[in-house]
C-alpha cells in the first residue's frame, strides 16, 4: 500500500514536478518555466501505470514460483525487490529523472505482486482452519494501515507553503537547488515508504519459518516439516514429550497409538486453537507426542507422486496452463473465479 500510494502525492508536489517533468535546458529558478514544466509532466502516464504492470508480472509469474520455490523465498525476494526499489528512488545519482523513476516503479511492482500471494499462503497454511478466515482478514486490513501510514507521512513531510498556482509545496524553498538542500523532501517521503517493507523482510527472515505444510506436501522435507511444526508448538505453550516420555508410553502399551498418531497429525492446528482459546498455563498441562518424520511421509505419501519439484521450465509452462484451465472451467468460472476477479477489479 505504500508504495503504490505515495505516487499520488509524489505528483501533488510541485518540486516534484519541478525537478523530475522539467527540460534540462529550462532555468530550474524561473517561475514561469516551473509553473510550465509543472503543467506538462510528460510521461506521468508511463510512471503511474509501470508499478501495476510490474504488479501484474510479478504476481503471475513470482506468485507461480511460490509454489516451486517456497512461499517464505518467493514472499523474502518481493520485500526485498520493493524496498530496494524504493530506496533506490530515493537517491539523485540513481534516479535522475522520469525515466528511472519510472523503471523503480516498474521494479517496486514486481516485488509488490511477488508478496500478496506469497503472503496470503503463508498466513493461510499456518493457520488452523477454524481461525484461518479471520487471520487471513486481520492480514489483509494492514493494506489500510499502511494506506493511513502514508498519508500521515505526506502530511507530515508535505505540509508548508502553496504556490501562486495553488499546488502543494513541500514547505522547502529552493529544494531543487543541489546547493541549497542535501535531499529535497519528496525523496525523503520515496525512503521513508520503502522503509516497512525493508522491516518486513528483516523480521520475514528472523522469524517466521517455511510453511510446514509446503514443506511436506511440495517439497518432501518431512523431517523438516515436521521440526518447524514442533518448534512451532512449543513456542505456542504446547508441552511435548521427550523421549523419556515416550519410552514410558510405549513400554505401557499402545492402546491409544491411533489417537495419538491423530493429535500428532493436527500438532500445530491444534497448538494454534489452543493459544487462541485457553490461557498458557492450560497448554502447558498438555503432553502431546511430537510430530515425527515418518508420520509426515505417510500422511503425504499420496500427495508425493504429484510433486513438481525440480520441474523444467517446459513442465512449469505446462503445469502454469493446466491451473488456467481448472481456474476457467465452466465449473469454476462462475462460481469462483470470474466473481473473485471482478471484486478485486472494482477493488482497484
Amino acid at each position: 500500500a505504500t508504495e503504490i500510494l505515495m505516487l499520488s502525492y509524489l505528483l501533488a508536489n510541485s518540486t516534484f514536478r519541478r525537478e523530475m517533468f522539467s527540460d534540462s535546458s529550462n532555468n530550474i529558478g524561473d517561475d514561469a518555466d516551473a509553473s510550465s514544466s509543472s503543467n506538462t509532466m510528460e510521461g506521468s502516464e508511463y510512471l503511474a501505470a509501470s508499478i501495476f504492470l510490474g504488479m501484474l508480472l510479478g504476481g503471475t509469474l513470482l506468485g507461480f514460483l511460490s509454489d516451486h520455490i517456497g512461499r517464505r523465498p518467493a514472499l523474502l525476494t518481493g520485500l526485498v525487490m520493493n524496498a530496494t526499489a524504493g530506496f533506490f528512488s530515493s537517491f539523485p545519482y540513481l534516479t535522475p529523472n522520469i525515466a528511472l523513476l519510472t523503471m523503480w516503479r516498474f521494479v517496486a511492482g514486481i516485488g509488490i505482486g511477488a508478496t500478496v500471494p506469497s503472503l496470503f499462503s503463508l498466513a493461510s497454511e499456518w493457520s488452523p482452519k477454524e481461525v484461518r478466515g479471520a487471520v487471513v482478514t486481520f492480514v489483509a486490513s494492514f493494506w489500510m494501515v499502511g494506506s493511513l501510514f502514508v498519508s500521515g507521512l505526506a502530511w507530515i513531510l508535505f505540509r508548508g507553503s502553496v504556490d501562486d498556482n495553488g499546488d502543494q509545496d513541500s514547505g522547502q524553498e529552493g529544494n531543487d537547488d543541489p546547493t541549497s538542500s542535501l535531499l529535497p523532501m519528496w525523496r525523503i517521503f520515496a525512503a521513508v515508504c520503502a522503509f516497512p517493507s525493508a522491516l518486513g523482510a528483516w523480521m520475514v527472515y528472523l522469524y517466521v519459518p517455511e510453511s510446514p505444510r509446503f514443506l511436506a506436501s511440495a517439497k518432501k522435507k518431512y523431517d523438516t516439516s515436521a521440526r518447524v511444526c514442533n518448534q512451532m508448538a512449543g513456542s505456542l505453550g504446547v508441552k511435548l514429550m521427550n523421549n523419556a516420555d515416550d519410552d514410558d508410553g510405549i513400554s505401557a502399551g499402545n492402546n491409544d497409538e491411533g489417537d495419538q498418531s491423530e493429535m500428532n497429525n493436527s500438532l500445530l492446528e491444534e497448538a494454534s486453537d489452543t493459544s487462541t482459546t485457553t490461557s498458557v498455563n492450560s497448554v502447558t498441562m498438555l503432553g502431546v507426542k511430537p510430530l515425527t518424520e515418518d508420520e509426515l511421509r505417510r500422511d503425504y505419501a499420496s500427495t508425493s507422486d504429484t510433486d513438481n519439484t525440480g520441474l523444467g521450465s517446459t513442465q512449469t509452462t505446462h503445469t502454469l496452463l493446466d491451473t488456467l484451465r481448472k481456474l476457467y472451467s465452466p465449473q469454476l468460472l462462475t462460481r469462483t473465479t470470474l466473481p473473485l476477479q471482478i471484486i478485486w477489479f472494482s477493488l482497484s
